[in-house]
């Protein structure tokens, strides 16, 4: 979000003549009201009742692709995993823990025109098990309908701007100033063997009515989607409504900027089609529209809803009350309950052996079968030699040696698919993956 805030920010400070303030604003209520009349707007995908009730339930998308409003962009499709800092590497190169699902690039490119700049990132899931693969099919149809009347409207909206701007006595010059950025992405917000939950978000740094953020929570266990009474249980509502109420105390008691109270249109419960998020603790986060419960200053408030109450944490217990029959069997470990110091030393041998491009060195680090997502294709390389057939120059690429050379490895952390080593960059960075397998260290997912 924060180079958005920065475009926002440079746009902010673009000063426009006082008379244009006015005739401006009047202008594109105008072209709104055309639009709504049907004048000149692309079309829709038309959605009946039920289905635009089932859409929010399940986490409305918003993106931008197909655009019919300009055919003249040159589009460049490139498929490829995701490889956002957050969690990149823990959906896209890990089939050990990753078998069930896999969260994708399926449209991605960039465009500039008269009227605007647009960047696009549009997801896709593939399901590995038969049983769910309908519903990744579902869902991937879903956002390509939202991404075309997303990319539809904001273009159109951009060019009704660009308009009512000049003919209110707007240059071109003073036009291009103004920097107009449509732009659509996603994030992976947590995975591991049950579950699967990303955001998409869409915005355009002109207007903020226009910037929207919409949630996935999938099931991967039985195919469906997860709502929050399936994560806090029977008395969801009363569950989070307390916690939040709680924080909204919290956070009032440190800070000088209030919520809003009921009086003025503030918190008072959460709905079943209230949008969340799942972090990587599994604990759902509620998130609340700007505006919707406290002033502009907050943005879009979150909340996190601790799934345990009486009982400890999983990141508060010990290893040896995580472990399981089968952790046991394989020597006692998790990802959680490797020691920082550990961790750190395996990570410097990956350094080393990439720094000093050493590919027997590295291949002494990685787990086989492993998953290598290069930047044409994701493989699964089942054997040492197999790894060692690819070549340094294709394994060793001048991203991956500075991605991975500018990792901070004191301060790795873990999760359900491993450690991630990877720079950490508003752009995409290459990075490694390794985490506990067979009871040992290794590498378990390299991407590009």
């Amino acid at each position: 979000m924060s180079r958005l805030k920065d475009s926002k920010n440079v746009y902010d400070n673009i000063p426009i003549p006082d008379r244009l303030e006015e005739t401006v604003a009047s202008a594109i209520a105008q072209a709104a009201a055309r639009r709504k009349e049907g004048n000149g707007v692309p079309d829709q995908p038309a959605m009946d009742r039920r289905d635009r009730k089932k859409w929010r339930r399940r986490c409305r998308v918003i993106s931008g692709c197909g655009l019919a409003a300009a055919a003249a962009l040159t589009v460049v499709v490139a498929v490829g995993v995701n490889t956002s800092p957050t969690f990149a590497e823990e959906i896209r190169g890990i089939p050990v823990i990753g078998a069930i699902v896999r969260l994708f690039t399926a449209e991605s490119w960039q465009s500039d025109t008269d009227d605007a700049g647009i960047s696009v990132e549009v997801p896709g899931i593939e399901m590995i098990r038969g049983e769910t693969k309908n519903l990744a099919e579902e869902i991937n149809e879903e956002i390509k309908a939202k991404c075309d009347a997303y990319a539809a409207a904001a273009v159109e909206r951009a060019k009704e701007y660009k308009k009512a701007f000049l003919d209110t006595g707007g240059t071109e010059a003073e036009w291009k100033e103004h920097d107009i950025q449509i732009r659509v992405w996603y994030e992976l917000k947590s995975q591991n063997d049950s579950h699967l939950s990303f955001t998409v978000s869409g915005s355009e740094n002109w207007v903020s009515a226009y910037s929207e953020t919409y949630y996935y929570n999938i099931d991967l266990t039985n195919g469906r989607y997860l709502s929050l009474e399936d994560l806090l249980g029977p008395g969801y509502m009363e569950k989070a409504n307390e916690s939040i109420r709680a924080q909204i105390k919290a956070r009032e008691a440190d800070s000088e900027v209030k919520f809003f109270t009921k009086a003025e249109g503030g918190f008072e419960t959460v709905t079943a089609d209230t949008p969340f998020y799942i972090n990587e603790k599994g604990n759902p986060v509620v998130v609340f529209e700007k505006y919707e419960i406290a002033p502009g200053a907050l943005g879009r408030p979150e909340f996190e809803i601790e799934r345990q109450t009486e009982e400890k944490a999983p990141a508060e217990t010990t290893a040896k009350e995580r472990m399981t029959e089968e952790q046991a069997e394989s020597g006692g470990l998790d990802n959680f309950s490797v020691d920082q110091s550990e961790a750190e030393a395996f990570a410097g041998r990956i350094q080393k052996a990439v720094a000093e491009q050493d590919l027997e060195a590295l291949a002494d680090c990685i787990s086989f079968p492993t998953y290598i997502g290069f930047p044409d294709e994701g493989v699964v390389v089942s054997t040492r030699e197999e790894f060692l057939a690819f070549g340094k120059e294709k394994i060793f690429t001048a991203d991956l040696i500075s991605s991975i050379k500018n990792t901070d490895i004191t301060a790795l952390e873990a999760s359900m698919a491993g450690f991630h080593m990877q720079e950490q960059s508003e752009e995409r960075k290459p990075g490694i993956t390794f985490g506990i397998v067979d009871g040992k260290l290794a590498v378990n997912g390299i991407n590009y």
